[in-house]
């Protein structure tokens, strides 16, 4: 999938403040960047949904850390197990 594409695809559904716990990939995830360029997952339920979408096509838990890998190929450290965060399903 080009750049071109991969902007044009978006959620289908609005963002959920919610744990990964049942979603499966692929699915959405907001993430903005900190002041130094990292990425991190939106993680204030106050702010709605802050940043952008962003597609995740996988997920698993290392060391009780969550992890996902967004289309792009980033890496995302999402936080532990019950983290929340604004994710969509698809």
């Amino acid at each position: 999938m080009n750049e071109r594409e991969q902007s044009a695809v978006k959620p289908q559904t609005p963002p959920e403040w919610r744990t990964f716990k049942g979603v499966t990939a692929p699915c959405w995830i907001w993430c903005s960047l900190t002041s130094g360029g990292h990425l991190y997952a939106s993680g204030d339920r106050s702010t709605w949904a802050a940043g952008e979408p962003r597609r995740v096509v996988r997920t698993w838990i290392k060391h009780s850390v969550r992890y996902a890998e967004l289309d792009d190929g980033h890496h995302l450290r999402v936080g532990g197990v019950a983290t929340r965060a604004w994710i969509a399903t698809s």
